[in-house]
C-alpha cells in the first residue's frame, strides 16, 4: 500500500525512472523511494521513511498510516526536485 500511494502521488509513467520499495523488519515498515533524470543530467533524488506497525498489520490504522507515509515520501521527493524532473520529461513529449 505504501508503494502504491508513493507512485500515485508521483504520477509518473514509463518515461521517468521511479522506484519505491517497502520492507517490514520486526514491527517497522521502511519505505525507500527515488526519482531519476532519464537524461542522466541531474542527480538521483532519494529518500526514505519508516513507521512502527500496529500488530496485527491488517488493522485499518496501520494500513492507512502506511499509505500516508508512502504519499508523504513522494511529496518530499517532488519538493526536492522531482517535480521539475517530471515537468521536464512531460514537456519534451
Amino acid at each position: 500500500l505504501s508503494e502504491r500511494a508513493f507512485l500515485g502521488v508521483m504520477g509518473g509513467g514509463c518515461q521517468v525512472p521511479l522506484a519505491c520499495h517497502s520492507k517490514i523488519l520486526n514491527t517497522e515498515l521502511k519505505i525507500i523511494g527515488m526519482i531519476g533524470d532519464p537524461e542522466g543530467e541531474s542527480p538521483i533524488i532519494r529518500g526514505e521513511r519508516s513507521m512502527r506497525l500496529t500488530l496485527p498489520f491488517a488493522e485499518d490504522s496501520s494500513l492507512e498510516e502506511a499509505q500516508r507515509v508512502g504519499a508523504e515520501l513522494a511529496r518530499e521527493l517532488l519538493a526536492r526536485g522531482g517535480k521539475e524532473l517530471l515537468t521536464k520529461v512531460y514537456k519534451s513529449e
